[in-house]
């Protein structure tokens, strides 16, 4: 990609989350839509690289951009909200220096609110199974990410929910995604329970029965 469309392409995602709480025009379908954020999607997934470019800006957008889709009660609002946070999320996967960020903090809370304890509103909440595949490279990415492995700290309970929403989904293609990003993690983390990640009713566990599944997942467990 030349240099000078690559600017093109920051210059454009940096204006769009700068502006994105003020209310849009109606010529501005281009950025209602989010195409910006699309648009630095897809050129970090032909580069295959982390920019330094994308700072906390992008956090603090992705926490406005939950708050809003959680309280927007427009469909076509939330449907289009939805799709930009997976983006966003997908964005932040590729983004290293984002998760050594104090706002990760806020972004986990914000997205385990979202996804675990507001999804009892179904109806309202429908459209996230399209962010679901971008969650799970999120979550791959937390190797840096400091995390208490006790069951006190709220952010770590946050982090093993999500990864348990996530290994509890039947589809085969996210059941696929899933398990790959949460190698990737595995491989890479300092974490030694992994098996707190780990729900007893995942998608890829043979057994139902508790003792089934502790010895399928044992290997999770540190001796």
């Amino acid at each position: 990609m030349k240099d000078g469309a690559k600017k093109q392409v920051f210059a454009d995602f940096f204006h769009f989350i700068e502006n994105f709480s003020e209310k849009p025009s109606e010529s501005s379908r281009y950025i209602v839509h989010g195409a910006p954020v699309h648009a630095l999607s897809a050129c970090l997934g032909i580069l295959k690289t982390s920019m330094p470019e994308i700072d906390s800006k992008t956090l603090i957008f992705a926490i406005a951009l939950v708050q809003k889709l959680r309280n927007s009660k427009d469909e076509m609002r939330r449907d289009r909200y939805t799709e930009i946070l997976s983006e966003t999320l997908s964005i932040i996967s590729r983004s290293e220096q984002l998760y050594t960020c104090q706002d990760m903090d806020i972004v986990i809370t914000e997205l385990h609110r979202l996804f675990i304890s507001e999804t009892d509103n179904r109806n309202h909440h429908h459209h996230l199974h399209k962010s679901e595949p971008s969650l799970a490279l999120l979550l791959s990415g937390l190797v840096n990410y400091e995390m208490p492995e006790t069951e006190t700290s709220p952010k770590s309970q946050a982090v093993w929910e999500l990864y348990h929403l996530l290994l509890r989904k039947r589809h085969w293609a996210l059941v696929h995604h899933t398990v790959t990003a949460f190698g990737y993690f595995c491989a890479r983390t300092s974490c030694s329970q992994l098996w707190r990640f780990v729900p007893e009713d995942a998608a890829l566990a043979f057994g139902n029965s508790r003792k089934g599944f502790a010895e399928e997942w044992s290997y999770c467990r540190t001796e």
